[in-house]
């Protein structure tokens, strides 16, 4: 009889978080960014994307374009080492400090 709580209870729980993944897609998206920036951009450009050793990274939208953004992370600038993330992880930064 325990072993049949148990499973019922498994199941309950797998449904329950099969349900609440609505929203996983982009909650994954927003932690892969966060974790790249975490990883490759934070040592210069700071946890707060304020600055460090490098520029800091807020209303980026106010100063640059889209593509400039994208060609900047993807190509580098200045002392800015390019090729530090793939194609689909630049565009995934891109938008990501679009809206910062």
């Amino acid at each position: 009889m325990k072993r049949i709580w148990t499973i019922m209870l498994m199941v309950s729980v797998l449904l329950l978080l099969g349900g609440c993944g609505a929203n996983e897609k982009e909650n994954n998206e927003a932690a892969d960014v966060e974790t790249l920036y975490k990883n490759k951009c934070l040592a210069c450009h700071g946890a707060d994307l304020q600055g460090a050793s490098a520029p800091a990274l807020t209303n980026l939208s106010d100063k640059y374009s889209k593509d400039e953004v994208y060609n900047i992370i993807l190509n580098g600038v200045g002392m800015m080492p390019g090729k530090l993330l793939s194609e689909e992880e630049t565009e995934l930064m891109t938008e990501w400090l679009m809206e910062k």
